[in-house]
Formats: C-alpha cells, sequence, structure tokens
C-alpha cells in the first residue's frame, strides 16, 4: 500500500513538474540601450524646395522673327552668349537710310558755316548787313539742331538694333525656352528661363506659429530622401518679413543655405529636401532614447534586465528633445537598459536580449 502512494506521488510530481515547465512563459525579447552623455535636441521638421540663388526670365524688348535660337533647356551659357537673334533687316536698312540723311545734313551744316564765316568778313567791309549776318546765324543753328535731332533718331535706331541680340546676363544654365526658329517674338514676352543651378538656397514654407521659433543663424540640417545619414549642416539665411498666403494656408518664407555645390551635395533645383530646424540643443550627462521610458503608477521608469529577468528603476527626468531624454536620477551614464518597443512588461519578466546594447 505504501509502495503504491508513493509511486503515485512520484507520477504527480512527474507530472506537475513537466506540466510546470510546459506553462512556463517563454522569455520575452529585447534589445538594449547604453545610456551615455550627448545632446537633446529640439527641430521643427519640415519640407523645403532647392531654389537657385539668382533667376531671370529673359523676353525681347522689340518684336521680331527669329533667326537663330542656339540653345536648349539644359545648356550651360556664359555672360555674353547669344541666346536669340532677330531679323533685324528692316532695322539695318533704317540705320542705313538715316546715316545717309545726317552725312546730307552735316554737309549742309558745313556750308551754312563757311558761308556765315564768309558773311563775317563782308560785314567787317560793308559788304554785308547786320540783319544779313543774323539771319546766316539764325539758318546754321535751324541745321545744327536739325542734325542733333538726326543723330539722336541714329542713336536710337542703333539701340533698337542692339535689342534683336538676347544674351546671357551672367554664366548660367538653361532652365525654360519657350521660342523656335521663324516664330514672331513679341516685346514682353518670355523666352529663355536662366538659373544659377550649381549655387543654390533651400525655401522652406514654414506655419507661422513654428517659424516664430527660429532665427537668422538657426542651424538646419538638410538631408534628401534615402540619405538621412549623412545630413549636411546649414544655416537660417533670411526669413522674409510678411506672412504668405498659399490657398487656405498660411506660411512664412524661410530661405536656407546650401554651402555645397550640387556636384558635391547632390541637390538639384527644384528638388524637395528635408529640412530640420535645431530650435534647441543641451548636453545632458545622461541621456536615453525616448523609446526607453515606460509610465508605471504614474512614475517615469526604465527597464533593466537582472539575471534574465526584467527589473523597474524609477528615473528623474530632465529637458526631453525629438529623440532622447536627459536622465537626472536613476540611471548613470554606460548603464544598459532595455528597450521595451511596444510591450508591456511586468517585474520580473523573463527577457532574452536580442543582441549587444546599442551605443
Amino acid at each position: 500500500m505504501i509502495r503504491s502512494v508513493l509511486i503515485l506521488c512520484l507520477v504527480a510530481l512527474a507530472i506537475g513538474t513537466l506540466y510546470f515547465f510546459q506553462m512556463r512563459p517563454e522569455p520575452q525579447l529585447v534589445r538594449q540601450v547604453r545610456a551615455g552623455q550627448g545632446a537633446i535636441e529640439s527641430s521643427i521638421r519640415a519640407t523645403g524646395v532647392a531654389m537657385p540663388q539668382r533667376e531671370t526670365r529673359l523676353a525681347a524688348d522689340v518684336s521680331g522673327t527669329v533667326i537663330d535660337a542656339p540653345h536648349r533647356v539644359g545648356d550651360a551659357v556664359r555672360a555674353g552668349d547669344v541666346l536669340l537673334r532677330l531679323d533685324d533687316t528692316e532695322m539695318q536698312a533704317e540705320l542705313r537710310s538715316r546715316v545717309r540723311a545726317a552725312e546730307e545734313v552735316a554737309t549742309e551744316m558745313d556750308l551754312q558755316r563757311r558761308r556765315l564765316n564768309d558773311m563775317r568778313a563782308d560785314l567787317r567791309v560793308g559788304a554785308a548787313t547786320r540783319s544779313e549776318l543774323r539771319d546766316a546765324e539764325m539758318g546754321l543753328r535751324r541745321v545744327q539742331a536739325r542734325h542733333a535731332r538726326m543723330l539722336a533718331d541714329l542713336d536710337g535706331v542703333r539701340v533698337r538694333l542692339k535689342k534683336t541680340v538676347l544674351v546671357a546676363p551672367y554664366d548660367a544654365t538653361v532652365t525654360e525656352r519657350h521660342v523656335e526658329m521663324g516664330e514672331q517674338a513679341q516685346p514682353g514676352r518670355p523666352l529663355y528661363t536662366l538659373a544659377t543651378t550649381d549655387a543654390l538656397e533651400v525655401l522652406v514654407k514654414l506655419d507661422p506659429a513654428e517659424a516664430a521659433n527660429v532665427r537668422v543663424g538657426t542651424p538646419v540640417r538638410l538631408a534628401l530622401e534615402g540619405r538621412h545619414d549623412a545630413p549636411m549642416n546649414e544655416q537660417v539665411l533670411r526669413i522674409e518679413p510678411s506672412v504668405k498666403k498659399e490657398g487656405n494656408a498660411d506660411h512664412l518664407p524661410v530661405w536656407v543655405s546650401v554651402s555645397l555645390p550640387s556636384s558635391v551635395s547632390g541637390i538639384r533645383a527644384r528638388q524637395q529636401v528635408d529640412v530640420d530646424f535645431l530650435t534647441d540643443a543641451h548636453q545632458a550627462a545622461v541621456r536615453l532614447p525616448l523609446e526607453a521610458l515606460v509610465t508605471v503608477d504614474g512614475r517615469d521608469s526604465v527597464w533593466v534586465v537582472q539575471a534574465g529577468r526584467a527589473h523597474r528603476v524609477p528615473v528623474v527626468l530632465g529637458r526631453m528633445g525629438d529623440r532622447h531624454v536627459e536622465v537626472r536620477e536613476g540611471i548613470v551614464a554606460g548603464q544598459v537598459v532595455a528597450l521595451p518597443e511596444g510591450r508591456t512588461l511586468a517585474e520580473g519578466d523573463a527577457l532574452k536580449v536580442l543582441e549587444t546594447p546599442l551605443p
């Protein structure tokens, strides 16, 4: 009887042990991070557009038929390069005609001047009267005035003739072209757009409330999509004084520097750029990522792993930034804490660390 009871007890113990190990929860997988010194940064995140530092729309000042337009979109041009020529046949004919007319009047003016000199000599010997001399002087002045008007008109034709050629005002890239050979150009109609595509600035349209935290000189990080691991450190260049309206939304234009040329930065004109305005930075003796924090019973805490189990440590926090928080009490620099990553942990939970602590 005793032997049977003993056997039954052993069987029950074995079944209980097996049940215990089968029902014991598997350790929860967590990562760890090491508390360390560093900056607590707050920023305003926005999207901007890379804009040329200099952009010019060029139009013809006179009408005419386009006989030469050698440059296409994307072409690099130098200051003084010809962008457009208009047919100047009629102007050249007008110029030649006015030159001949002005030369004829100049000849007449020389004759009048010689006649006046002769009359002055005649006046001294009594061969001419003072009234005749005054008439000769008036005649010369009239011819001189007519010659001056003709020279002014001649200069006007030369100015208009120069306007039949459109040249690049500075080194740039052709970004728009709105003209073809044989077309009729009209004064004021845009023909080309030139831009300094290698010298850029970023335009950010900030909400006026956010812009209140930004100043000229505020540090800025620029990044292209997929290149956030290598941001460019720039700064606010200028903030326009008045609020603009776009649709139903107000914004304040903020301009950000791009110190590197496009060949190095990879930023192209009209390209969207991710922008972080660093509005505050504070050096902390101990900081942790925000995701390391948990709130238990209304208290800020972190989880540490002790002997494979979760142990909650209350902490006193300081300044909070976008990615990190300052820990003033509870954790020291170099200490490793667990990252729950959305899991709900309880004191004593079995934990398994996925990898070595992050720096």
